[in-house]
């Protein structure tokens, strides 16, 4: 019949994966109150009576059957990105050997071009995003200071990145209440990536943030006085989140991005339905097969690459320079800065506490500033 047949077209025209059914529908009523219930209770009622939405997700858990479609016809395949690393994970989650491999060198000159510090304390408080620590008043307020140590500092824009929009506005309410975020506003205009669509246009803010940076350009000479009182520089500041739309292919050429402060490590959440079932499943995979890693090592290159994608926007051409800074004590294993890109890894250096690496950042922008281009 003409309906069954329009019904086959549309299965076969779709795409397979990611498949999404949504139904809108009314909850069961409330229970019936007693009789003489006044009215401002049958308002309460009647805005309870809302309709629920029910989904139904399908997900596909293994890439590596959307890209068997490419692999299996193709004579050649090349994947190229500066954010492969650590390359090992895509070979395994795509099903395929990739016997060639090139980790290329930047097209920059990292020791001359770029500043990277990783640091595990700032005024004797440990710098560690995990969980138990982030809902502490010390680790919020250690790490604003770093954020006002380092925007006292780096000229122009800066990029600052946290793990989750959660963290980032505990982060704001408390620097607000502690004072610290009308000091950095007397630094850097801050500009916050919006959430979601009722807290601001996206194209809006990043206008805000563009127009703030370019208008206040001018040379940077004193940083501190003698006192060590900041003193005011032009710029502004971005705060945003791994993962949202600044950390990923948003161009910040030059003086839009001389600094990328990434706050703590950005694992994705733990208890989520996708997650949860993607871990299981590399779990019950890897049994099977060797090439296949693991769940808890797909969760934690999930982080890394998400740190990749964040730094790189700071460098986005081969006469471009500025500072990355990597606020987290666990930077200061080389296990895990070997999962950083090899332009970034190579250039890491490690402090013990942010007040260390302050007179050797000034001297890497002062010698920007007198180099030719």
């Amino acid at each position: 019949p003409p309906k069954e047949k329009s019904s086959e077209t549309s299965r076969k025209s779709s795409p397979t994966l990611p498949l999404t059914l949504s139904k809108k529908c009314k909850p069961l009523p409330l229970p019936l109150a007693q009789k003489g219930k006044n009215q401002n209770n049958r308002k309460q009622e009647d805005n309870a009576q809302k309709s629920w939405t029910f989904q139904v997700g399908l997900w596909c858990l293994n890439p590596a059957v959307a890209f068997h479609s490419i692999s299996s016809k193709a004579r050649n395949v090349i994947l190229t990105s500066g954010t492969l690393s650590p390359m090992n994970s895509f070979a395994s989650e795509l099903g395929t050997e990739f016997p060639l491999r090139l980790e290329a060198p930047h097209v920059i000159k990292p020791e001359k071009q770029v500043w990277v510090g990783a640091f595990s304390s700032c005024q004797d408080r440990k710098l560690n995003s995990s969980y138990k620590n982030t809902e502490g008043f010390d680790y919020q307020d250690a790490i604003g200071d770093s954020v006002l140590q380092f925007s006292n500092v780096i000229p122009n824009g800066v990029l600052c990145f946290f793990p989750s929009y959660g963290l980032l506005e505990r982060m704001v309410q408390r620097w607000k209440n502690t004072g610290l975020w009308s000091r950095l506003s007397s630094i850097k205009k801050i500009v916050c990536e919006p959430r979601n669509p009722s807290e601001g246009d996206f194209g809006t803010t990043m206008k805000q943030y563009y127009n703030t940076v370019k208008q206040t350009l001018r040379p940077v000479k004193s940083k501190t006085d003698r006192k060590g009182n900041l003193q005011s520089i032009s710029g502004a500041i971005l705060l945003a989140v791994c993962r949202g739309k600044v950390s990923e292919g948003i161009d910040f050429t030059d003086y839009y991005a001389r600094g990328v402060i990434t706050i703590g490590i950005p694992f994705p959440l733990l208890k989520d339905p996708k997650i949860v079932l993607k871990r299981k499943y590399n779990d019950s995979q890897s049994s099977k097969s060797k090439s296949m890693i693991n769940g808890s090592d797909w969760y934690t290159l999930q982080a890394y690459r998400a740190i990749n994608q964040a730094i790189g926007r700071c460098i986005r051409h081969r006469n471009d320079y500025g500072a990355i800074l990597l606020l987290d004590e666990r930077f200061q294993s080389d296990e895990n800065i070997g999962k950083l890109s090899r332009w970034v890894r190579v250039a890491v250096n490690k402090y013990s506490s942010t007040e260390q690496a302050i007179e050797s950042l000034e001297e890497f922008f002062k010698s920007q500033s007198t180099s030719p281009d």
